[in-house]
């Protein structure tokens, strides 16, 4: 980060465009070729000098370039991997995991989103995250979980639902 006053005296910039930018960022100008084709920056010996205000379009640029190459990688990688039918299987059970629609329906004569200690058990398998799963075997498996898993098992049950009186008897 440069800031306005070193700016004009390293290049000597008079311009009021560039005295009302607060700070600036020394860029390598390769990195910043949109910004120097709508003559948005100042280029001095290699680098680029960006206000605040663009770094913005440079960060969205520089993400999106570095996105699509790994994306561009990781495409090659998998396109190897997929060929192994046990990968395949496992990918394809993954997929059926994740969009599986939530199928819970809470019985007719209680209020819709209201949920009971007893609900739990049926909405674990097919509802709860896989860490919230996996916490909640281990209690069932060892009835006893460490006070930071009990504190965030206790969190997770408020946020979806339950209610104190109800994870009190839980």
């Amino acid at each position: 980060r440069i800031l306005p006053d070193q700016l004009f005296k390293e290049i000597g910039i008079h311009s009021k465009f560039y005295r009302e930018r607060k700070l600036f960022y020394k860029v390598p100008f390769e990195r910043v070729t949109t910004l120097l084709r709508k003559k948005n920056v100042v280029l001095k010996n290699g680098y680029a000098y960006v206000p605040t205000s663009l770094m913005f379009g440079f960060l969205k640029q520089w993400f999106t370039e570095r996105l699509r190459k790994h994306l561009q990688v990781l495409s090659r990688i998998c396109s190897g991997v997929r060929k192994d039918r046990r990968v395949e299987e496992m990918l394809e059970g993954f997929l059926v995991q994740v969009t599986k629609p939530v199928t819970y329906q809470p019985p007719k004569n209680r209020a819709a989103g209201e949920i009971t200690h007893r609900d739990i058990a049926c909405m674990s398998s097919e509802s709860f995250p896989p860490c919230m799963l996996e916490m909640y075997r281990n209690l069932n498996k060892d009835s006893h979980l460490k006070y930071w898993g009990r504190r965030t098992f206790g969190l997770f049950l408020k946020g979806i639902g339950l209610s104190l009186e109800e994870s009190l008897r839980f």
